[in-house]
């Protein structure tokens, strides 16, 4: 195990610990993992869009 220092306050902490414990900052690994569950959340709100829409199109009655 090994310290790091925070990049927001400057206290070092174990870098097995997913945020600062004097400031709560994310360390740089756990950044990473919050942006990459940010980027799932996205693609499948994204993918339900898509689908809603598609299903609106087909299923409203059309004017003719």
């Amino acid at each position: 195990m090994s310290e790091i220092q925070c990049r927001h306050c400057g206290h070092r902490f174990d870098d097995t610990q997913p945020h600062c414990p004097h400031c709560r900052t994310p360390t740089p690994a756990e950044q990473e993992r919050l942006a990459a569950g940010a980027k799932k959340r996205f693609l499948y709100a994204f993918i339900g869009l898509i689908v809603f829409a598609t299903l609106m199109i087909l299923i409203l009655p059309r004017d003719a």
